[in-house]
């Protein structure tokens, strides 16, 4: 635009800038309104959470177990609601206790290997029993290791205690020597609700 003098004039267009402000202003009040209505709602709903093929789910609500489902895909709205997975995998694992007394009191050092298998979704009384109190043991691989070294040693000493030296690391002796701590492990980890399988004696 010019003016009376023919030369260009400075202008301005405030009622735009007012209306992009207000916009920008309203964007910044839908976000933060989306945000805190995400962060209050979401322990009330979950929608096409997936249960993977080797693995439990655990539907809670109102802070109880409300069902234990097998794989599949599930959604839910409730008061406090949500699904927990643990694997069914096998999960392997080795244990060295160095020194076990034997009964004639020889140290030995005893390896054990082995797999340990957390229950399916079949086994729902029992899940729901346990849940509570081992649900780190179920969910979290390292508190499942921690748990089997401390039942496999146990184990060891019960089974090594009982045998004189020659006993535990002889021929044949060693088989019954694994057949005993098999059989005294599973005897420890079924209070967990765990069981284990292809236990091996590598070494004494």
């Amino acid at each position: 635009m010019r003016n009376s003098n023919g030369n260009l004039g400075n202008f301005s267009l405030p009622p735009m800038q007012d209306a992009l402000r207000r916009v920008i202003m309203i964007i910044i009040i839908i976000f933060v309104a989306l945000g805190l209505a995400m962060f209050f709602l979401t322990p009330h709903f979950y929608f096409f959470a997936k249960v993977d093929p080797d693995e439990v789910g655990i539907q809670y609500s109102g802070g109880r177990i409300k069902q234990i489902v097998p794989p599949g895909v599930y959604s839910d709205i409730g008061l406090f609601v949500n699904l927990y997975t643990y694997s069914t995998q096998a999960f392997q694992f080795s244990v060295t206790d160095p020194e076990v007394i034997t009964s004639d009191n020889q140290r030995v050092g005893v390896t054990v290997s082995a797999s340990v298998l957390r229950h399916g979704a079949a086994d729902t009384e029992l899940i729901s029993q346990l849940w509570t109190k081992y649900r780190l043991v179920y969910t979290d691989n390292n508190a499942l290791q921690k748990v089997m070294n401390d039942l496999s040693t146990q184990s060891m000493k019960v089974c090594v205690g009982n045998k004189p030296f020659r006993d535990s690391v002889v021929g044949t002796d060693r088989d019954t020597l694994r057949k005993c701590i098999d059989e005294e492990l599973n005897g420890l980890t079924k209070n967990y609700g765990l069981s284990v399988a292809n236990l091996t004696v590598p070494n004494v």
